[in-house]
C-alpha cells in the first residue's frame, strides 16, 4: 500500500503581501492493485465538481479494455442447451464467462482464447490455456461444475478490445453457433468523488477526492491519468485550429505556390514566362488566381499553344482543375 504519496513536483505556496498565488498538485492518499483514493486540493472554487464530475464519467463509460465477447461451446448450437455433466446451464455458464478479466500485454490478430477441461470439479479460469498476449488476472474465478467423470467441456472464446460495455448482437450470431457474451471492456468497477470546501490559506477553494475500484487489469493511478488523457482529447477537438479554405494544405504546396515565375525557366516557355511577367504575374499563386479563361482574355499575346502549354504545366501541378481542360480542335 502506497500512502501519503505526493506528486514530483511539489505543492508551491506562496504568500506575499495578502496575495496567494497556489499551484494544485495530484496527492496518492493510498494505493493498491485495486484500489485508490487520490486529492487535489486548492482548486478554484467549482472546479472540483467540474473535473470530478467529468473523470468519473469517463473511468465509468469511456475506459478501454479487453473482454470475453463470444464463444463456441463444442456440441452445442444455443444459449439454451446444456453440456451433459454440466451443472450449470449454457445461459450460466455465459454469465460466468463474462466474469473473466483479461489484461492485453500487447497487440495481436490471434483474438482467441480456448478452455478443455475433463472429469469431476470445479473449471474455473484459471484453466483456460495460457496465451503469449492475455492475461487472466482472476484464475480462481468459477466458471462451471462437472459432476461426473466423463464430463467434458470445451470452448473457444472470442476475445476483443474495446470501451465501457457493449452489449453482443444476437441476430447477428444467430445461426453461427456463437454464443453471445455481454462485454464488460471497462477495467473499473467503480468511481466515486466528493468535493470539500477549504479552510486556513486556502478558504474558498476546493478539495477533490477521488476513489477508484478496479478489476486488476489496470492500477486505479493508471485509470485515473488514462481518463483524464480521454477527457483532454475531447476537449482537443475544440480547441483545434481548422484550416481555412484559403490557407496552404501543406508546406510543400505553401512552397510552391511562391514560386516565381521567372525561375521556371526549365519547366516553361521564355515567351510564357516572359508574357506573365509583363501583366505582371510574379508567382504561381498569383497566377492560380485567374482560370483559364480569364487569362487568355487579360494576359496579351499569349498564343493557343502557350496557353496550352501554361494549362497543362499547371494541371499537373494541381493549381487549376483538370476538368477545366480544352479540348483541341
Amino acid at each position: 500500500m502506497i500512502s501519503g504519496i505526493r506528486s514530483p513536483i511539489a505543492t508551491t505556496v506562496q504568500f506575499a503581501d495578502e496575495a496567494e498565488e497556489y499551484v494544485p498538485q495530484l496527492e496518492v492518499v493510498e494505493s493498491t492493485e485495486t484500489y485508490g483514493k487520490f486529492q487535489i486540493a486548492g482548486l478554484e472554487r467549482g472546479w472540483g465538481t467540474t473535473l470530478g464530475n467529468g473523470l468519473r464519467r469517463v473511468l465509468l463509460g469511456s475506459m478501454p479494455g479487453t473482454a470475453i465477447t463470444s464463444a463456441r461451446i463444442v456440441g452445442q448450437q444455443h444459449e439454451y442447451g446444456s453440456v451433459p455433466h454440466m451443472r450449470e446451464g449454457i445461459g450460466e455458464f455465459l454469465i460466468n464467462a463474462k466474469g473473466i478479466r483479461i489484461r492485453a500485454r500487447a497487440e495481436t490478430t490471434q483474438k482467441v482464447l480456448t478452455l478443455y477441461a475433463s472429469g469431476e470439479g470445479e473449471v474455473v479460469a484459471g484453466d483456460i490455456k495460457p496465451h503469449s498476449v492475455f492475461e487472466i488476472v482472476n484464475p480462481e474465478h468459477h466458471l462451471a461444475t462437472l459432476d461426473a467423470d466423463e464430463g467434458e467441456l470445451v470452448v473457444t472464446f472470442g476475445v476483443e478490445k474495446g470501451e465501457g460495455y457493449r452489449a453482443f448482437d444476437h441476430e447477428e450470431a444467430a445461426g453461427h453457433g456463437i454464443l453471445p457474451v455481454d462485454a464488460i471492456f471497462t477495467p473499473v468497477l467503480k468511481a466515486n468523488y466528493e468535493v470539500e470546501g477549504m479552510s486556513g490559506r486556502l478558504s474558498g477553494r476546493d478539495l477533490l477526492t477521488i476513489e477508484i475500484w478496479t478489476d486488476r487489469t489496470i492500477e486505479p493511478i493508471d485509470a485515473l491519468r488514462t481518463a483524464a488523457d480521454i477527457f483532454k482529447s475531447k476537449l482537443d477537438i475544440i480547441t483545434a485550429q481548422p484550416e481555412s479554405d484559403d490557407q496552404p494544405a501543406s508546406d510543400a504546396m505553401s512552397e510552391l505556390l511562391e514560386t516565381e515565375i521567372k525561375d521556371l525557366g526549365d519547366q516553361l516557355s521564355s515567351r510564357i514566362i516572359n508574357a506573365l511577367s509583363r501583366y505582371p504575374i510574379r508567382t504561381l499563386g498569383e497566377l492560380m488566381r485567374f482560370t483559364p479563361e480569364t487569362l487568355k482574355q487579360e494576359v496579351r499575346n499569349f498564343g493557343e499553344v502557350s496557353f496550352r502549354e501554361l494549362r497543362d504545366f499547371m494541371v499537373e501541378k494541381e493549381l487549376w482543375p483538370a476538368e477545366e481542360e480544352e479540348q483541341p480542335e
